[in-house]
């Protein structure tokens, strides 16, 4: 009497958890400066709303990604709307024509 023997199974390639935390350690440090990028430009997006919301007009650069420039002319401008501008540091232009500015 034979036996009928199955193929024997391959096995899958294994690996420790310690080998996968330094893998996705290094994935993860490898992706941090496009995460800082996309950061950066969501919240520079952001302040560009606000500031046209209180009466300016603003730029992105070439990419698309930066204010680099910000033209305010409204009748008056308080100490928070101008605090939007705090952060801008590739900020080029920036022009200010507001008559009266209140505290």
């Amino acid at each position: 009497m034979t036996i009928a023997r199955d193929k024997p199974r391959r096995r899958s390639y294994q690996f420790s958890i310690s080998t996968l935390l330094v893998v996705m350690t290094l994935i993860c440090m490898g992706l941090s400066p496009f995460s800082l990028k996309y950061l950066r430009s969501r919240n520079e997006h952001a302040r560009a709303e606000q500031i046209y919301r209180a009466g300016g007009r603003t730029e992105l650069g070439e990419n698309g990604l930066y204010l680099v420039a910000v033209h305010w002319a409204s009748r008056s401008a308080t100490d928070d709307d101008l605090a939007l501008l705090e952060g801008l540091i590739d900020l080029k232009t920036l022009t200010l024509a507001c008559p009266k500015h209140h505290r």
